[in-house]
């Protein structure tokens, strides 16, 4: 990170670092999509059954990762092998306000957000995004 006495401007900082790394790059979103489709994921630590996780941890295998944030297991079986999808029921630990109301994440392999949804666990609407975004490479 950068020298604090050069800028000693925490939030400057983290803005720089972001900028320069490429981490504020977002792709467009359909009209209506949540506010976070098409932005860089946060690293999130999820309460989840087997202990606490971080995505990045989770999207070590470079497979769609499918939430559910509500740690109900809504997805389970919705995980497809080979690579394209891991499902994970898991609560956050901490969110900020932008992630707050998410009850249910797509995050591609590199680590944007594919789908973000604020109702209840839907398998249905899961599976078509899934589908929406690998189609035939299951």
């Amino acid at each position: 990170m950068f020298q604090t006495h050069l800028l000693p401007m925490p939030d400057v900082n983290r803005r720089i670092a972001l900028e320069l790394n490429g981490l504020t790059v977002g792709y467009p979103a359909e009209p209506g999509a949540h506010p976070l489709t098409g932005r860089r994921a946060p690293d999130l630590e999820l309460v989840t059954p087997d202990g606490v996780r971080r995505v990045g941890e989770l999207l070590r295998d470079q497979r769609f990762l499918l939430i559910d944030c509500t740690g109900d297991g809504a997805y389970a079986g919705l995980e497809t092998g080979a690579p394209p999808v891991r499902a994970v029921s898991g609560v956050p630990v901490m969110t900020g306000p932008e992630l707050r109301a998410v009850r249910s994440l797509l995050i591609r392999p590199d680590a944007y957000v594919a789908w973000a949804d604020e109702g209840d666990p839907d398998p249905k609407a899961a599976s078509a995004q899934v589908e929406r975004w690998i189609g035939g490479r299951r």
